[in-house]
């Protein structure tokens, strides 16, 4: 968004509630919760002479589409500084801040700039040809940070991450799946390579694997509705039996 006076990057969202021919910025952003988004930059410097309001609702602007090749969020106990020329906004979370970014630097560069981001020991995934990075640290037992990064057109979600962020102590269950982006909600671990589900609803197990019952049969996904007890099997051992 550009005016005379200055210019801004935000996030957009189309609402029929907007009156057609103007546009609506939140002012409350700052330098210190966004890179680019400080709504005052764009305001003409005119005053009410009585109230001295700005005349933020009569500045003239013009908007035009920018577009990132990546999108992703970063998940952090104090707040940390992105990469230069990232778009970043930052929010604060229970148990740490939340930074959403947007930035055309391929996955390989935010590899190699992980050791300034995040600290603690570190575990990491990394797909070069379908652009997605993710790398988690851990610190105490719990998560000290996360950096999820793929295509802007299949941006991660931050709702499972967030929900470990605000754990005191992770098992090894949540810990394996940080940087698969989903939560442990539904698994128990009972033993190596085994995993039960006890959740009444959709099936939930990761990709890669199947279900089978106590008795080795397969379930389905009748069978995790109904609450019975299967185990969560990789797909590799039903290869191996064949």
């Amino acid at each position: 968004m550009k005016s005379a006076h200055g210019e801004g990057i935000f996030r957009v969202r189309l609402s029929e509630g907007q009156q057609r021919g103007s546009l609506f910025v939140p002012i409350h952003w700052t330098a210190e919760t966004a890179s680019t988004a400080r709504a005052c930059d764009l305001v003409a410097p005119h005053t009410d002479p009585y109230s001295g309001q700005p005349e933020a609702k009569a500045t003239p602007a013009s908007i035009a589409p920018i577009e990132y090749a990546y999108r992703g969020f970063a998940l952090t106990r104090t707040p940390f500084e992105p990469p230069e020329g990232t778009w970043w906004a930052r929010v604060a979370l229970s148990g740490g801040i939340g930074t959403l970014l947007a930035t055309n630097d391929e996955p390989k560069r935010w590899r190699e700039d992980v050791e300034r981001l995040m600290g603690g020991e570190r575990a990491e995934f990394i797909d070069l040809k379908r652009g997605i990075y993710r790398a988690a640290a851990f610190r105490d037992g719990r998560l000290e940070s996360a950096l999820f990064l793929g295509p802007a057109e299949t941006a991660p979600g931050w709702d499972a991450a967030k929900a470990v962020l605000e754990l005191a102590q992770l098992g090894p269950t949540e810990r394996r799946l940080v940087l698969s982006g989903r939560t442990a909600d539904g698994l128990v671990e009972t033993g190596p390579g085994d995993l039960r589900l006890f959740r009444r609803g959709p099936r939930r197990y990761p990709r890669g694997h199947r279900v089978e019952g106590r008795n080795g049969r397969r379930g389905d996904r009748q069978g995790v509705a109904r609450g019975n007890e299967l185990r969560l099997v990789p797909a590799r051992i039903e290869k191996d039996r064949t």
